[in-house]
């Protein structure tokens, strides 16, 4: 068959527990192998979500039968899993099994996950810098030019004020916009906070007049490009300040990555908190530093490069 007639079905999952991220990456990927190769694959995409809330502007499924239901009536020849661990968990066996009991020749891919399946499906595709050894394989793929990130606006720069963006994805997880605001009072800085479509709205009163609330944007980059600082969860918000060279506090709460990747991120001179208890502490000492920040984190994001990604689509592709 050839590469014109080949068909791709990416599944990827969105919810208050998974947050957005997996929703993010789809679309990101549907724009990469459409401007790689030319629309020559057929892209087909499916949602699923257990949030059973109404909708009008993101089209999904609540039920893992139309998602089996979906790879029936398209036969695709690649597809890409592109899911949560919560989906992992819950449907990866079955949706691994079923899908090569359908087509034994099925190219899968699976991204941001499924470590324990490597030896049932074709490649994985980490979008993290490092993976611990255990998991390295010739069929596992990670490092700074395999994460997945919308490419960076070429807007320009506003008149130069400090910004402070605050983004911690669609979700609320750990409870931000609750705990967040008292942190934030005294701050000498212009605060935009990036507030999902899974989070509570914070309750903001009248002192609080250096905050503003950006309620689910359609991109994050004018907001990015034009920070001063910024604080983010780890994950794709954290990956994005870090592309667009904004000296970046990051929080990983204990036990939500390996050790490995947070020495790998502190060996870049990247602020890591577990908690907020030390942003503000944070917040001033990358102020009192700014140039020194600003210098180290021009030199990390010169190593997100994206100039071989159309040659790795081929290689996991094939």
């Amino acid at each position: 068959m050839s590469t014109q007639n080949k068909k791709i079905l990416i599944i990827s999952d969105i919810g208050k527990k998974e947050g957005l991220g997996h929703y993010s990456r789809a679309k990101i990927l549907n724009s990469e192998i459409q401007f790689y190769f030319n629309k020559k694959y057929k892209i087909s995409n499916i949602l699923f979500t257990k949030n059973k809330t109404k909708n009008n502007i993101i089209k999904f499924t609540f039920s893992f039968q139309d998602i089996l239901n979906k790879i029936k009536k398209i036969n695709p020849n690649i597809i890409i899993i592109n899911t949560s661990k919560i989906f992992e968990k819950y449907y990866g066996s079955k949706l691994i099994n079923f899908s090569k009991k359908f087509n034994i020749n099925i190219n899968l891919i699976c991204i941001d996950g499924f470590l324990r399946f490597n030896t049932q499906v074709n490649s994985i595709w980490i979008p993290n810098i490092i993976i611990p050894k255990k998991h390295q394989n010739k069929n596992v793929f990670f490092g700074w030019d395999k994460l997945i990130l919308q490419r960076r606006i070429n807007l320009k720069k506003k008149k130069f004020t400090k910004n402070f963006l605050i983004s911690h994805g669609g979700s609320d997880v750990y409870n931000l916009t609750k705990k967040l605001p008292k942190y934030l009072f005294n701050l000498n800085l212009n605060i935009n906070w990036i507030i999902g479509p899974y989070a509570r709205k914070p309750k903001i009163n009248k002192r609080y007049k250096n905050i503003n609330l950006i309620n689910q944007p359609k991109t994050l980059g004018k907001f990015i490009k034009n920070s001063y600082l910024a604080f983010t969860l780890f994950g794709m918000s954290f990956f994005e300040t870090i592309y667009y060279s904004v000296p970046t506090i990051v929080m990983i709460p204990r036990g939500k990555e390996n050790k490995i990747l947070i020495d790998h991120i502190k060996k870049e001179k990247i602020l890591v908190l577990e908690d907020l208890k030390k942003l503000n502490y944070s917040i001033n000492k990358m102020i009192d530093n700014y140039d020194s920040y600003q210098n180290k984190v021009k030199k990390v994001s010169k190593k997100i490069n994206f100039s071989n990604r159309k040659k790795f689509y081929q290689k996991i592709f094939k």
